[in-house]
């Protein structure tokens, strides 16, 4: 029996992730931008992703969610 390696997890989907947290936990605007980032990365990186032997897609996923959803809750706390 050989062990199965295991793929190292991308760095772009780290980043998104630690984005999109951020992004809830901070205030006003910098979570906003943050928020926009961690959006923009995941946009820039979903092709790399899948192209590379890494894993690390439904990291980069989830990272996208909460960015989308801090940006949201940081676009009405502006506005307010």
């Amino acid at each position: 029996m050989t062990p199965q390696t295991k793929q190292p997890y991308s760095g772009k989907a780290i980043t998104i992730l630690v984005l999109g947290i951020l992004s809830l936990v901070t205030q006003e605007w910098i979570g906003l931008i943050l928020g926009i980032a961690g959006i923009v990365l995941y946009v820039k990186a979903k092709n790399d992703i899948s192209q590379q032997e890494v894993s690390g897609k439904g990291m980069a996923i989830a990272g996208l969610i909460l960015s989308i959803v801090g940006v949201l809750m940081q676009f009405f706390d502006v506005i307010d």
